[in-house]
């Protein structure tokens, strides 16, 4: 037999391990309100420890406006009125937040009937409360919806009968809410709209909802109008509709629209379907209405996927665009004309650029749709994108040409310059874009009258290459130029500036100047050459003849004369050979020779032309001796040129002084100072060219073929001058032979 105190002791067990591990609160509490004993539930429900529940009443953590509700019911039960009862309150969690709970108390008694303690058994419902407060505040916010719209709200049974209308009924029918309960609608359906509305609800039935459906109702007054309903089936928990919800407003306004806006389209339907662009109307939603022949062409769709079957603008708008497109649609919706440039899609998926109108379409005032006008201007965007990247590319051009390059507006304003231009000219951009054409610092004075010239041809519309012209640099410096114009068009063809090309050719004149030099020594030699040649034919005649003279004794008494004319014969002859250094060099001996003594026989020589012109020669010799290796002739021709040069320089007298002296034993400077007229200062570098002369007779080729001379000998030349007060030649001549004076003789017996 089993011992009875086992089974109480393993029941008791039992039914505390229920107790403490059970999810729904458990307490012992006292007669007074605190807690005896409770489970980790309770705790977890209020925030409270059981020590601490023990330490307080229950009244410290119930909701003060659930008090006196509490106490009521707990006072009952003392009283005997009840064992037992159950109560939804609220508590206060130790953290201060509110905790629904379902508090079930029985009041337990001893065996005389005396109270004892209170069970309690407390459940969290806070989720559910809060489920049921949001389930009335919707219904509130339903109710106040369906009372107070306009359009008509209303359930169904599934066989279409009304159980639900809302308020709006009486203004849009003109029957109450009772009049219609148990109503179908059928009943009041335009007989022509019967089978359209019995489809729908078909339709909500199988597929749960419907979407757009316009019939005619008739009004309690007995006149039809236009209606749009939407259905969506209430489904039950069978899974299956069990009621109807639908909304329907009255369109009778807009069908009428609707109506007058297609007899507008058939009367200017030939412009609107022979348009070569894309014309369309759209309605208030997006919807088309209507295409013409263009759109169709532009998009690849047929009217019938277009308008038939209900495609809104927006399925035909690149998805980047769709925004923009949008703000335009609605800002024609609000009676503002729009234009834009928009990207669509073509059937094939192509995108396809289109420049688009939208206008409102106003009956009584009110826009009631929105007609399109749509360009395709893909190939225009193509095009200006090519005529962008070729304006990139000849802007690049400009900025990298290695000439100056200037372009101005119609109106001769410089707009823009490139980076040649500041590099040759010396100008910044900033400095000089926006000047007039006309007064530019860059163009010297004297050459305005030929740019207007130049600037009339490009007004014309001609263009012009090559002129040759100067311009000025910022410092001042005068640069030899080739100018090339053209005029630049828009892109009508019309005249919208010019552009200007200053190719500076300042080193290529100075090499064309070169070379006509070379021309001119050229041109001098074989001129120097039939000179030599025309009179050394006479003078070999006259030289024989005096010769032949000279033997015949009848005239031997004037044999001294015969002797000095022999000798200037000699002499001319050897004037000829040297002017033949110009065309053909003669043969030449260097040989050691007394530079003085040189000097002095010149000096003798030319006394009486000195004399006769008032000229005194002085000499001034550094040392008695000074020997050079020369070509003693041609350095004699050389003295005979710079001292007949400084005579002819003093018309009316002075003195020539000749002064030779030593150079750091390297050489020896000859000096011929007059005291003349002098030579200005822009001459003095253009001596040496041939042809050129300060002398009204002369032909400028003594100072030519001296430079020359001195060069070949390895020694220089420099003049000095001064107007109105005299000239200095200075000659310099290397003292000892070198390799430049042998190979320079060569030189001049080899040309």
């Amino acid at each position: 037999m089993i011992n009875q105190h086992s089974l109480k002791m393993e029941e008791q067990i039992m039914y505390m391990h229920a107790f403490q591990n059970t999810t729904v609160g458990m307490a012992m509490v006292s007669l007074d309100g605190r807690v005896i004993k409770c489970n980790k539930a309770v705790s977890t429900i209020l925030g409270y420890t059981e020590e601490e529940l023990t330490n307080i009443s229950f009244s410290n953590y119930t909701h003060k406006e659930d008090i006196q509700r509490s106490y009521k019911v707990i006072n009952e039960s003392l009283e005997g009125l009840r064992d037992s009862y159950q109560i939804e309150k609220r508590f206060i969690h130790k953290n201060g937040e509110i905790v629904w709970g379902l508090l079930n108390v029985t009041l337990i008694r001893d065996a005389e009937g005396d109270p004892l303690y209170f069970l309690s058994q407390l459940n969290d419902i806070s989720d559910k409360k809060e489920t049921e407060e949001k389930l009335r505040e919707m219904g509130k916010q339903f109710q106040l919806i369906t009372d107070n719209s306009l359009d008509k709200i209303s359930k169904h049974a599934l066989n279409g009968d009304y159980t639900y209308v809302s308020p709006a009924c009486v203004n849009l029918l003109g029957y109450t809410q009772d009049e219609l309960i148990g109503v179908s609608p059928l009943d009041l359906c335009h007989p022509d709209d019967i089978a359209v509305l019995e489809k729908h609800l078909t339709i909500v039935l199988n597929q749960g909802e419907f979407h757009k459906l316009t019939f005619r109702m008739k009004l309690k007054s007995g006149e039809y109008r236009w209606f749009e309903s939407a259905g969506k089936g209430i489904i039950g928990e069978n899974g299956q509709v069990t009621e109807i919800l639908t909304f329907t407003r009255d369109i009778t306004h807009r069908k009428s629209v609707e109506e007058r806006l297609r007899l507008n389209e058939k009367r200017y339907k030939s412009l609107f379907e022979n348009n070569p662009d894309m014309c369309f109307i759209v309605d208030l939603q997006g919807n088309y209405t209507s295409i013409n022949k263009s759109f169709e062409k532009i998009t690849g769709y047929t009217y019938k996927e277009i308008v038939q079957d209900g495609i809104n603008f927006r399925f035909l708008i690149e998805k980047e665009d769709l925004k923009k497109v949008e703000k335009h649609f609605a800002g024609a919706v609000a009676g503002n004309v729009q234009r834009y440039e928009a990207s669509g899609i073509n059937k094939q998926g192509r995108a396809i650029i289109l420049d688009v109108v939208n206008a409102p379409i106003m009956i009584n005032n009110e826009v009631v749709g929105v007609y399109g006008i749509a360009k395709d201007i893909s190939k225009q965007k193509a095009a200006e994108a090519a005529l962008k990247q070729a304006k990139t590319q000849l802007e690049s051009f400009i900025d990298n040409n290695v000439d100056p390059i200037l372009i101005f507006n119609k109106n001769g304003k410089l707009l823009k310059v490139n980076e040649a231009f500041e590099t040759t000219y010396g100008w910044s951009r900033e400095e000089i874009i926006g000047q007039d054409h006309l007064h530019l610092e860059l163009i010297p004075e004297k050459y305005t009258e030929k740019v207007k010239i130049n600037l009339d041809t490009l007004k014309s519309g001609a263009k012009f290459k090559g002129i040759k012209s100067k311009r000025k640099t910022r410092d001042g410096d005068i640069l030899d130029v080739d100018i090339s114009g053209f005029p630049t068009e828009d892109e009508k063809g019309e005249l919208n500036g010019w552009a200007i090309t200053l190719r500076d050719v300042t080193e290529a004149k100075l090499a064309e100047e070169v070379l006509r030099n070379s021309e001119k020594l050229s041109v001098a030699g074989q001129l120097a050459a039939g000179i030599a040649h025309e009179i050394r034919n006479p003078m070999t005649a006259i030289k024989g003849f005096i010769q032949l003279m000279n033997r015949d004794k009848e005239f031997s008494s004037r044999l001294k004369y015969f002797d000095i004319i022999l000798k200037e014969i000699s002499r001319i002859e050897l004037i000829i050979s040297e002017l033949l250094i110009l065309a053909k060099p003669q043969d030449v001996r260097v040989t050691q020779a007394d530079i003085t003594s040189l000097i002095e026989e010149v000096a003798v020589l030319l006394q009486t032309q000195a004399i006769l012109n008032n000229v005194t020669i002085e000499t001034e010799f550094e040392n008695n001796a000074q020997l050079i290796f020369c070509e003693k002739n041609q350095i004699k021709q050389v003295c005979i040129n710079f001292i007949k040069n400084a005579i002819e320089a003093m018309p009316k007298g002075g003195l020539l002084r000749i002064k030779v002296s030593n150079v750091n034993d390297k050489g020896i400077n000859i000096q011929f100072i007059d005291q003349g007229f002098g030579i200005p200062s822009n001459l003095l570098k253009k001596l040496g060219e041939p042809f050129y002369t300060t002398k009204e007779k002369g032909t400028g080729l003594g100072f030519m073929v001296s430079k020359k001379i001195i060069e070949n000998h390895g020694g220089s030349l420099t003049v000095q001058s001064e107007e109105n007060k005299g000239t200095t030649v200075e000659v310099f001549l290397p003292l000892q032979r070198s390799s430049e004076v042998d190979t320079n003789t060569h030189n001049l017996m080899e040309n």
